[in-house]
C-alpha cells in the first residue's frame, strides 16, 4: 500500500469554490468519484483546507495500490470525470497541474508514522 501527502496553494480568492467543489465530491460527482476510486485502488483520500497568514493550502491525502498508476491515469485519461478532475485543480491550485505531473515516487513520506512505530518496537533514537 502506497500513501502520499501533498499541498498546494489555494489561489487568492477560490477558498469557497474549493469547499464548493469539495461538495460536488460528495453530492453531484459522488457515483463518479466512488468508481474513480474504485477502478485506481484507492482506499483513503482526504482533503483538508488549512488557512494560514501566507494564504490558503488545499492538503491532500491518498493511499491507494498504485498512486501512480491512478495519477498517470488522470493526466491522460479522456472521460469526463477525469477531465473534470483535470480542470478543477487548474483552476483552484497554485502549482497543480495534472497533466505536467509525473511523479515516479510520493513525493511525502509519513515521517511521525514511522517514528511511532520505532517508539513502539523501541527502536526509536
Amino acid at each position: 500500500m502506497e500513501s502520499m501527502a501533498v499541498a498546494f496553494p489555494v489561489k487568492p480568492g477560490k477558498a469557497q469554490e474549493w469547499r464548493d467543489r469539495g461538495r460536488e465530491f460528495r453530492g453531484a460527482r459522488r457515483n463518479e468519484y466512488l468508481a474513480f476510486r474504485r477502478r485506481w485502488g484507492l482506499t483513503v483520500n482526504r482533503l483538508y483546507f488549512q488557512h494560514t497568514p501566507q494564504g490558503d493550502l488545499a492538503v491532500f491525502y491518498l493511499e491507494g495500490h498504485d498512486l501512480q498508476r491512478a495519477f498517470q491515469y488522470l493526466r491522460t485519461a479522456q472521460d469526463p470525470f477525469a477531465a473534470w478532475l483535470r480542470q478543477h485543480t487548474l483552476d483552484l491550485f497554485e502549482g497543480f497541474d495534472l497533466t505536467n505531473h509525473h511523479w515516479k515516487r510520493s513525493p511525502s513520506w509519513p515521517l511521525m508514522h514511522r517514528a511511532w512505530k520505532m517508539m513502539k518496537r523501541g527502536t526509536a533514537p
